[in-house]
């Protein structure tokens, strides 16, 4: 963001997209409000398959709105489809656009949708279909971003799913439940009262067998219910910015129709994932904490394999690539067995990147990317012209909330550091012209006297120092007025900081590796990394050149100076070439 202040210098003041979308919310509000992109949206429905994808769209809390947030999800129930818009700045933190994302689902929920809704549409056929005891499986799934409603829904269809169970199932049938939580690697039992780990065995019929795990009878719905809540205070949670009780294991539900001699009439799998986070969103960074995200991550993963698997329609579903698959693994392998996704998305602003990294998530569980389009929209398009041609004047004015009503502060920070620079800069070339007229004076007096023997200091030379040449160790720039050696061989970087120009007159953004690893050995004695040139060199900054000299500051400003010093003089050699062609 391009600003002058009081008259200052130019300064430019960089902020996160997050930052940003809330400075600029009535402009990024107005683009939204007014986009044409919402009326050329294309019919999303996604055809039934054995895995169906649902979205719902959470509301916009109070306390949201108070605090700066705006909505930035528009769902389209007519053509099923949820549309992101994603508000971004351009490089130059000026002009700005949004980035429309249509996405695709079997059928979408607005904020304004009730919990029965969602379950009659998405979760009710699948429980009707196993409390039937026609043996059928049923998986419902409920993933997203932690806050964004996705243990709130799951719970409502818990709920709804325990009482249409023992209403609709088959006289002579019995309920079997185990509940399970999987974190990495391992798996645990929820209903036992002390920790005990599960294990999953391959039955002969296709099944997966749970060993170590509680089986539990309830005898009505309310029984069932009490035991599902029981099992989720016992599940593994941490406190993260958004959710004081962020879910970081995946909670499985097993819910068994079977005969009273065992046998499985059908069977609802409930699994609610664990919430997906961004690393800056956790309250403590700590490697246990991105530990868990990365095996969130790939059981994530191994899903989306086992779901694309089923709906190609493939021979081989690798389902034991994860303990999580594993538990699922009837879901994924049992003819006619049927899976519902339930994505919820979070509407707020700060939350857009986690918004469509969900949506993103699931349509690659269903294979539809190809029906995700997007447009980008200048979000000055729409009747902001005015507005831009301001922000894009050589003075443009920062509004006060930018400023935090600081003005003057911030005016003489830039104009400080304009000054500190030019300061440097200005030292820089007065000491390299010092170091010069220095030289230029010891080559003449040298000159005169011929050659100087080792260790010649105004004292008569030691008898074991042998005559001998004093030679720089690069070569004297001869000009193309005189032949002699007349130009200072050396160049500074402040007083007792000047050292010999390099061997060749090529601009430091020329140089090989190996000039460049050549030149840093003899300015500052230190190896430089192979594959580093002088272009590479020259984007270093002086903290980076002083770290690479062991955090020593002297020889840090004299590499960082000392390139800068090269290319001016390899400029300066240039411009006289010019000149000295044209002059011809």
């Amino acid at each position: 963001y391009q600003r002058r202040v009081h008259g200052g210098p130019s300064t430019r003041m960089n902020f996160d997209k997050r930052t940003s979308r809330h400075q600029h919310r009535d402009r990024f509000l107005h683009t939204i409000n007014n986009t044409s992109f919402l009326d050329k949206l294309t019919d999303g429905h996604l055809a039934p398959s054995s895995v169906n994808i649902y979205t719902r769209k959470r509301p916009l809390f109070d306390y949201e709105s108070q605090r700066g947030e705006y909505d930035v999800l528009t769902v389209d129930p007519h053509v099923s489809r949820i549309v992101v818009h994603n508000c971004l700045m351009h490089p130059d933190m000026v002009r700005m656009h949004v980035v429309h994302q249509a996405f695709p689902s079997t059928m979408v929920f607005p904020e304004t949708a009730a919990n029965t809704e969602v379950y009659k549409c998405a979760a009710q056929p699948l429980v009707s279909g196993v409390a039937h005891g026609q043996g059928e499986v049923a998986l419902i799934l409920m993933y997203g971003q932690t806050g964004s409603g996705k243990t709130y829904t799951m719970t409502a269809i818990e709920e709804m799913s325990c009482r249409d169970i023992y209403s609709n199932m088959a006289h002579g049938l019995e309920v079997l439940v185990s509940i399970f939580e999987i974190a990495g690697k391992s798996c645990h039992d929820l209903l036992s009262t002390t920790p005990s780990e599960v294990t999953f065995l391959d039955g002969g019929d296709g099944s997966m067998q749970l060993c170590g795990a509680m089986e539990a009878k309830p005898r009505n719905a309310s029984d069932l219910l009490n035991l599902i809540k029981t099992a989720k205070q016992r599940r593994k949670t941490h406190s993260t910015a958004i959710n004081a009780t962020s879910s970081r294991s995946h909670s499985v539900c097993q819910i068994s129709v079977a005969h009273p001699n065992g046998q499985i009439q059908g069977r609802l799998m409930l699994v609610d994932c664990a919430g997906s986070e961004r690393k800056e969103d956790s309250a403590y960074h700590t490697a246990e904490r991105r530990k868990e995200g990365a095996e969130i991550n790939a059981s994530i993963h191994a899903l989306k394999e086992c779901m694309r698997a089923l709906v190609s329609g493939a021979k081989h579903v690798p389902f034991r690539t994860n303990v999580l698959t594993k538990a699922l693994k009837e879901s994924f392998t049992m003819p006619g067995s049927r899976i519902a996704v339930i994505a919820t998305v979070s509407p707020t602003a700060t939350d857009t990147e986690h918004s469509i990294g969900t949506l993103r998530t699931v349509c690659s569980w269903r294979g539809c990317e190809d029906m995700i389009y997007e447009k980008k929209e200048d979000a000055g398009s729409s009747g902001t012209h005015d507005f831009l041609r301001r922000a894009t004047e050589p003075t443009p004015v920062i509004p006060s909330a930018v400023l935090n009503n600081d003005t003057d502060a911030l005016a003489r920070q830039a104009t400080r550091r304009a000054q500190q620079w030019a300061n440097k800069r200005r030292a820089l070339m007065e000491s390299a012209a010092a170091a010069k007229v220095v030289s230029s004076a010891q080559n003449a007096h040298n000159a005169n006297r011929g050659p100087t023997q080792k260790g010649a200091t105004g004292s008569p030379p030691s008898p074991k120092s042998t005559p001998r040449q004093v030679r720089h160790s690069s070569h004297s720039i001869t000009t193309s007025n005189s032949g002699r050696e007349n130009e200072n061989p050396m160049m500074g970087g402040g007083p007792g900081m000047s050292y010999p120009k390099a061997e060749t007159n090529k601009h430091p953004s020329r140089w090989t590796p190996e000039e460049a690893r050549h030149w840093v050995m003899h300015r500052v004695r230190c190896v430089l990394p192979g594959g580093v040139d002088g272009k590479s060199l020259l984007r270093w900054n002086l903290s980076k050149c002083i770290s690479f000299c062991d955090n020593d500051e002297r020889r840090g400003l004299l590499l960082f100076n000392g390139l800068r010093l090269e290319g001016d003089h390899a400029s300066e050699m240039e411009k006289n070439k010019r000149k000295q062609h044209l002059r011809r």
